[in-house]
Parts: C-alpha cells; structure tokens; sequence
C-alpha cells in the first residue's frame, strides 16, 4: 500500500452536532452526508473529509493531536475565527496550515500521540507513509512524524 492522499478522518464523538455547526458554519465545510449514526463534512465530496460518529459518552481524547487542514490563505482563513488552531470538543482539534492547494480545507495532515514515537513512524512508514520533517513552531523532541500525503 502506498497512500498519495487522506481521504477523510473519522472521530467517535457524543455530541456530534456543535461540532458539525462549527465546520459548516465557520470553517467552510458543508454537511456531505447525514445518517442516524455519522456526519460527514468537507468542502468538496471528493478530497478531505471529516467523519462524526455518534458514540456514547463521555470520551476521551485518543490517538489524534489534531487534523490539519490546508488553504491557501492562512489570514484569510482565519480573519473571524480565535486562531489556527480549534478546539471543537470531545478532543476533536483541527488547525489550520498554508499551502498550495487546489480544494479549501482540504486534509493536509494528521498529528498523532504515541506512546512509542519510534516504533509507531516505523509502523507507518512500513504500510507506505512517508517521514515528514518537523514543522517550524512545533518541536518535536524525540518525536517522529509521517505524512500520508503526496508532494504535489
């Protein structure tokens, strides 16, 4: 398996719908998909998706730190919102990044926790993810990261 892209990024969450409210209404998402048991929001049905499962609550953070999204102007973006970086509830993260893309909001990357960096990037980089360097502003001591998405 070689991964060129994330398709969309599933979250288990007990209230999915102020977190839906929030992407749709200020983060340029829009429902795709609504069913008893999930929601599905991007800005485009066929790049980066969120999914919203309903689970039982309460919840607790997991394996993600946060889901990047990429746009192409980061001020812009941001202009009526607190920061780049969102925190929706239930653990759900998302921050913004600025990079050439041909589709707003599109899934840039995913950061996660791990209790064992170095094994977890050897995991990953064995099913076909790429190691990725640190980005500027978020050290990374003793931490590794992949990316599943392709240089474009």
């Amino acid at each position: 398996m070689r991964p060129k892209t994330l398709d969309h990024v599933a979250f288990w969450v007990a209230d999915r719908e102020p977190i839906v409210d929030f992407l749709t209404e200020r983060v340029g998402m829009h429902v795709i998909d609504r069913q008893d048991a999930f929601t599905l929001v991007g800005s485009d049905a066929r790049r980066g998706k969120l999914t919203l499962f309903t689970a039982e609550g309460p919840r607790e953070q997991g394996a993600f730190k946060h889901v990047a999204l990429r746009v192409s102007n980061l001020e812009r973006a941001t202009a009526d919102l607190p920061s780049a970086e969102l925190e929706l509830g239930e653990g759900v993260r998302v921050q913004l990044v600025e990079a050439p893309t041909d589709v707003e909001y599109d899934l840039d990357h995913v950061a996660l926790v791990s209790a064992d960096p170095e094994q977890t990037a050897k995991e990953y980089t064995e099913l076909g993810f790429n190691p990725a360097e640190p980005s500027g502003g978020h050290p990374r001591r003793g931490r590794r990261r992949v990316r599943g998405v392709p240089s474009r």
